[in-house]
């Protein structure tokens, strides 16, 4: 099965974007994912560390986890009034990752230049990431990107901040009944007067 090679060939990096897109697409259980998973070696597991079910494409699995890496909190999914779901939040920056087959057509062009306009107008500050930037040119794309954090005050690792504990939960090992189904989605929204309200849990799974 390629998702058993995976855990044990591939890249730790790899083997997340093929098990978050399997999960997304439907292609597997959440409990046959967990079994598998448990069968792989401890090292394996170990170094795979974690899986959201939040991610809608490999781009997002990537960038994600990058940030996670250098130790953000990030929110996926995120509503935001005026504007509707965005891919990531992270340290008051939002994230969009535009592939090709939403975003190309004029009318895509002239709705995100609309939405980042009411998330500047929000006090939020976007950041489009192109296929090409992530998968061709990933090295200056997280450069630029850790740039952009710094000059836009974007918090840091010692500067996020735990919007809600219902946030902030974490599905352990051994309680496959406890991971969320595949459809969910992380819920906070951020409403044109500032205020936010946070719904279900984060879907990160962390695998010890």
């Amino acid at each position: 099965m390629l998702l058993a090679h995976a855990l044990r060939c591939q890249e730790p990096e790899t083997t997340a974007i093929l098990m978050e897109s399997a999960l997304h697409q439907g292609l597997i259980l959440p409990d046959d994912l967990m079994s598998l998973i448990h069968e792989a070696p401890v090292a394996a597991r170990r170094t795979f560390h974690s899986l959201s079910t939040a991610s809608e494409s490999g781009s997002e699995t990537r960038v994600v986890r990058w940030l996670r890496h250098r130790g953000f909190q990030v929110e996926q999914q995120v509503f935001i009034e005026e504007v509707g779901y965005v891919d990531a939040y992270a340290g008051g920056v939002v994230l969009e990752m535009d592939g090709r087959t939403y975003h190309s057509s004029p009318e895509a062009f002239a709705e995100d230049r609309r939405r980042d306009l009411v998330m500047r107008r929000l006090g939020l500050q976007p950041i489009r990431l192109s296929y090409g930037q992530i998968w061709h040119d990933w090295r200056r794309t997280r450069v630029g990107t850790a740039r952009r954090y710094h000059r836009s005050g974007g918090h840091g690792p010692q500067g996020v901040r735990a919007s809600n504990d219902s946030l902030n939960r974490e599905h352990r090992a051994g309680s496959v009944s406890s991971w969320p189904g595949s459809t969910l989605r992380e819920l906070v929204a951020i409403h044109a007067d500032g205020s936010r309200r946070t719904g279900v849990c984060t879907y990160s799974y962390q695998f010890s």
